[in-house]
């Protein structure tokens, strides 16, 4: 709802840097830079289809086939949101809804870069959050749609569900307690060296450190904040930071 302020924060919190690209009738988009480079976006939520939709962080799935798979999403209780569109050497992307209602987005890119270990500000893990039945229709539903094999990790406050390509973790599911009152989504975790300076920034920039810092068990120590504009994300500090 406020790039601008958005922006600011994270670049004072994390360290980003920023290039804008012009996407014409779509407007100004702003790619977001850690130590290992473009790794996500900023844009304006203009239009109607935005209208009463908080500021929010938005994770793409990467497909080798938009079209296949936005089939394989209608089928199996999900929508389109956005339909097609495409970005000049980006690539063809698509905003969805799964089956519980929380937003994604799919992402066929032009060309591929390879992946490797994030930098600070860098995505470490996403997680679907919802209340129940949302983690069980999580499990069918990205499997059905990605792939993807289902494996059980029992935590402090219940079952957690691990998605894996292969013997790759890439992103978990998890239950909301019944007293906290949100829809279904999906959380990004950005990556940092020192959690305990990072959410110091945080609440030193305008935003809110909500939950944590936290041990996440053998992967480390987690908080979860919102920013100035109000978009709640999750910090990650791997055990080897």
């Amino acid at each position: 709802t406020d790039k601008a302020k958005a922006l600011g924060f994270y670049s004072k919190v994390l360290g980003w840097k920023t290039s804008d690209m012009d996407m014409g009738e779509h407007g100004m988009y702003t790619m977001l830079h850690s130590a290992d480079g473009a790794f996500g976006g900023s844009m304006e939520m203009a239009g109607p289809e935005w209208e009463g939709i908080p500021s929010h962080w938005m994770i793409y799935f990467r497909t080798s086939n938009l079209g296949e798979t936005m089939d394989k999403i209608k089928a199996n209780g999900g929508e389109m949101f956005y339909d097609k569109f495409s970005i000049p050497g980006v690539g063809d992307m698509c905003v969805c809804k799964d089956n519980s209602g929380a937003v994604f987005s799919l992402h066929e890119p032009e060309p591929s870069q390879a992946d490797s270990s994030p930098a600070d500000g860098g995505v470490n893990w996403m997680e679907f959050v919802g209340k129940a039945p949302g983690q069980q229709n999580a499990e069918k539903f990205y499997s059905a749609v990605f792939g993807w094999e289902v494996r059980h990790q029992e935590m402090a406050d219940g079952t957690y569900s691990m998605f894996f390509v292969g013997d790759v973790p890439v992103c978990g599911a998890m239950t909301l307690p019944p007293e906290v009152d949100a829809p279904a989504h999906w959380l990004v975790y950005l990556h940092t060296s020192n959690i305990t300076d990072a959410c110091a920034n945080v609440a030193g920039q305008g935003g809110t450190v909500m939950n944590g810092p936290f041990p996440a068990g053998e992967y480390g120590m987690v908080a979860i904040c919102q920013d100035p504009t109000g978009a709640v994300f999750g910090l990650h500090m791997p055990p080897s930071a």
